[in-house]
């Protein structure tokens, strides 16, 4: 890795320590207890969202940058194309699940529905990541993780203004801002079938 990529990757993170960190100092005094439970609770059922690909990501972390180095551009494309829609499919499974939890315990519609948004927009944005780490660009890295971590502020004044919704909603803007910087250029058309 060289100093450039280096550099990239630590702006990333501290760009996301830091968001991280004003939002842990703001959310919990802007909600009420009872509020801030359940942030608390869809943050815990949201974790178990992580493994919806089944650990396809961490493979084609693995496996891709030799695919690349190789300039194997069929079974870039293969790969691409699997990773992306089966974590967006599986996003979409583990959001129907994390939102069916959440109306469950709260009984709150509109949260739930929005919680389900949560997952497939993760994936997308994971996947982006994971495609621009096999191929080396740590500044579409960095740029996509600062631009994520930058908007999810906007979780404080939603929060201040809106309050638990707030919270949820800001969630779901900050990944669509990031997703409309990114276009669509990026993703891989669907296989069709034979």
């Amino acid at each position: 890795m060289s100093i450039g990529q280096s550099r990239n990757t630590v702006l990333a993170n501290v760009a996301q320590q830091a968001s991280a960190l004003l939002l842990l100092l703001a959310v919990p005094n802007l909600l009420p207890v009872e509020h801030f439970a359940e942030v608390v609770f869809i943050g815990v059922v949201l974790s178990f969202t992580r493994f919806s690909d089944l650990g396809l990501v961490l493979v084609y972390g693995r496996d891709m940058p030799r695919h690349h180095s190789l300039n194997e551009a069929v079974e870039i494309d293969l790969w691409n194309r699997t990773i992306f829609w089966f974590s967006i499919m599986g996003g979409a499974v583990a959001g129907g699940v994390a939102a069916a939890v959440m109306y469950a315990r709260f009984g709150a519609f509109v949260d739930a529905v929005v919680v389900a948004l949560l997952p497939p927009l993760t994936a997308l944005i994971s996947t982006y990541v994971a495609m621009a780490s096999v191929r080396s660009d740590f500044r579409a890295y960095r740029n996509s993780q600062v631009g994520l971590s930058l908007s999810r502020l906007l979780a404080i004044p939603f929060v201040f203004v809106f309050g638990l919704i707030g919270w949820l909603v800001a969630q779901v803007v900050s990944f669509l801002l990031v997703v409309l910087r990114l276009g669509i250029h990026w993703i891989p058309k669907p296989a069709r079938p034979d």
